[in-house]
């Protein structure tokens, strides 16, 4: 799956809600924090790639993507945050993940997008010195 960064209708797009699913973006201090709610799957994967090309074309700094909300999550959307992930990482920006379920974490592992799941602290498991 390709994640094309396209202008959206209005600069003003912040929420967008598809079937079960709403995908919402907000400044949160220097980056921008996208919040998913309700199932993340191949039907909705439409309504999060369209706030995460908004944010990666009309936002700077960083994005962490909230997962708090989510019911579930399946292997398409994960797709779409990784190519959203390997697209702020060309423009030297990063992407987060906070609060993620059990499921969601076993999906980031498989996409090799563990590492970036915050800690309580805020700061990606990247960040923390390895545990050997």
């Amino acid at each position: 799956m390709t994640l094309i960064v396209a202008a959206p209708l209005s600069p003003a797009l912040t929420s967008v809600r598809f079937g079960l699913m709403t995908a919402a973006a907000h400044g949160e201090g220097r980056r921008t924090a996208v919040i998913l709610r309700g199932e993340a799957d191949c039907s909705t994967t439409g309504a999060m790639a369209d706030v995460l090309s908004w944010v990666t074309a009309w936002r700077s700094g960083d994005v962490v993507v909230d997962l708090a909300d989510l019911t579930f999550i399946d292997t398409a959307a994960v797709d779409v945050l990784a190519e959203c992930h390997r697209l702020l990482e060309l423009d030297g920006r990063r992407m987060t993940f906070r609060s993620p379920s059990k499921l969601a974490v076993r999906l980031l592992r498989m996409s090799a997008l563990v590492d970036q799941i915050e800690t309580a602290g805020g700061d990606p498991l990247s960040a923390l010195p390895s545990s050997s």
